[in-house]
């Protein structure tokens, strides 16, 4: 009991502690007008200067903007856009701000908006206080409503601290040029499942499942989360622009919205299928083809490597090639292994050859979630994006087993492989069509 309380006072201070650390505001230059260099205005309705701040950065011509308050109730807040960036002046009556610098972030509940906001120091470090909540309690969960309510704990704690979180905290930081630290990220991250199962299998035969459960809340609470808190850096892509009020030549974007964001969207969302589909099925479907149990989970250990093999290759030979390239690549390279199967049928040959080029497919597909969007879409506002990109990955991601699972019963396990090279498919048709910003 007396740890227990001591466990809770440990979360409760730390999530303090990681909230009240001071933040850099956005770097928005409030109570400062830039006179002239207008080309067009127009009211804004929400009356919140991040919409103006959007306009410009979705606007090819746009150098800089200043918006205005409203002088009195029956006016509106303006807009105004600007091709080059005039002198700023100290006056009340505006916002102002250089694009790619400064956007101040609309309130949102969403966590990736959080951390537009605050910073994944403070959303990840919560995050991971989180989980290990989630761990603690689910250890002790006896009923199964209650153990159903703490896997929902666990799920906000995930979307606070996988891929899509640490992605866009990558995106504050560093902007544009997150590409890199992202390949770096999911390098390490490729050794999770490499170092996480022969872990968590020593200690299940030593101190039972609770007792795991119990030993990863410690890690989360005790490492990761002040790892978060106190090891991530505060700067801020925007501020650190602002900051030298000098401005160079803009990055073009496509508009986070219509016909680009729908492409986006759908080819993320119809690959989540495959990885979450196969890694629920498809050593079961090897093992149905006659290989051996201890071939088979050789051939499932090949994935982790193939997939940093394929990372440490970007890493080292990509770096100027744009991500939808390497997207259009590992898709197409996923359904060569496919047809492989369907050409020279299942043996331990063809399924370790698929587990490769699988593994290496699916290692660039995961630089690509990060990379892909800050390409096509710019910085700002990219942690806000990666959450609205990922609510349809994850709806799909969720589905995907139980959906392989009814292939398989109905029909047969190359019914169930063809669907996800089904889905795989369209994602590839998604990228195709999917046209860099001119």
């Amino acid at each position: 009991m007396r740890m227990g309380r001591l466990f809770g006072a440990w979360l409760v201070a730390l999530a303090f502690w990681a909230t009240v650390l001071p933040l850099r505001p956005a770097s928005a230059q409030a109570n400062f007008d830039r006179p002239g260099g207008d080309y067009t205005s127009a009211p804004v309705l929400s009356g919140d200067p991040a919409d103006c701040a959007l306009v410009c950065e979705r606007d090819r011509r746009c150098r800089a903007w200043t918006f205005s308050y409203p002088t009195d109730l029956a006016n509106r807040a303006v807009c105004w856009l600007k091709s080059n960036v005039p002198a700023r002046v100290q006056s009340d009556c505006c916002v102002s701000g250089v694009r790619g610098a400064g956007v101040v972030e609309r309130r949102n509940d969403a966590i990736e908006t959080s951390i537009d906001r605050f910073g994944g120091h403070v959303v990840m470090a919560l995050g991971s206080l989180t989980g290990a909540l989630g761990l603690f309690l689910i250890a002790s969960a006896a009923h199964p409503v209650a153990y159903y309510a703490v896997w929902m704990v666990l799920g906000v704690a995930m979307a606070a601290n996988l891929y899509d979180a640490a992605f866009s905290t990558l995106g504050r930081i560093f902007g544009a040029g997150a590409r890199r630290p992202i390949t770096a990220l999911t390098l390490a991250g490729g050794f999770a499942s490499t170092v996480s199962w022969p872990m968590t299998h020593f200690l299940l035969e030593r101190v039972d499942w609770r007792g795991t459960y119990l030993i990863y809340a410690g890690l989360l609470a005790f490492v990761a989360a002040p790892l978060h808190a106190l090891a991530l850096p505060r700067t801020r892509y925007e501020s650190d622009i602002a900051a030298s009020d000098s401005v160079s030549a803009p990055v073009k974007v496509l508009p986070a919205y219509g016909l680009p964001f729908i492409l986006v969207a759908s080819a993320f969302a119809s690959y989540a299928f495959v990885p979450s589909g196969l890694s629920a099925h498809l050593l079961a479907i090897f093992a149905r083809e006659g290989i051996g149990a201890a071939t088979v989970v050789w051939i499932g250990a090949l994935f982790g490597p193939a997939q940093v093999g394929a990372r440490l290759t970007e890493f080292a030979f990509g770096r100027n090639l744009h991500p939808l390239w390497i997207a259009r690549f590992a898709l197409t390279t996923f359904l060569c292994a496919f047809l492989m199967l369907v050409l020279l049928g299942v043996s331990t040959a063809t399924a370790a050859a698929f587990a490769l080029m699988f593994g290496g497919a699916n290692g660039l597909i995961t630089i690509t979630r990060g990379a892909v969007p800050l390409a096509l879409f710019g910085a700002s506002g990219y942690g806000r994006l990666m959450g609205r990109l990922a609510g349809p990955f994850l709806l799909v991601q969720a589905a995907a087993p139980f959906i392989m699972a009814f292939m398989i019963e109905r029909t047969s396990d190359l019914g169930a492989l063809t669907l996800a090279a089904g889905f795989a498919t369209v994602a590839l048709i998604c990228f195709i069509l999917i046209r860099r910003p001119a």
